[in-house]
């Protein structure tokens, strides 16, 4: 079974489309998301100027769990 436990870099190089990642994610069978970079992201997304990433950041918590 393959997991992986990505860093808060590995987000944004999934948003900037890098083929490493583009082409690694699909291949994990689960992927885990730690609480601290989860934190990350939502005090980049709540300092950041653009709705769009608050709306995200607020579905990634919302749909935190099995």
């Amino acid at each position: 079974m393959t997991r992986l436990l990505p860093d808060s870099s590995a987000y944004f190089a999934f948003k900037k489309r890098h083929f490493e990642v583009i082409e690694t994610l699909p291949q994990a069978e689960e992927i885990w998301i730690s609480p601290i970079v989860l934190g990350e992201l939502r005090a980049g997304f709540l300092q950041g100027s653009k709705r769009e990433s608050k709306a995200t950041s607020d579905r990634l918590l919302e749909n935190e769990g099995p």
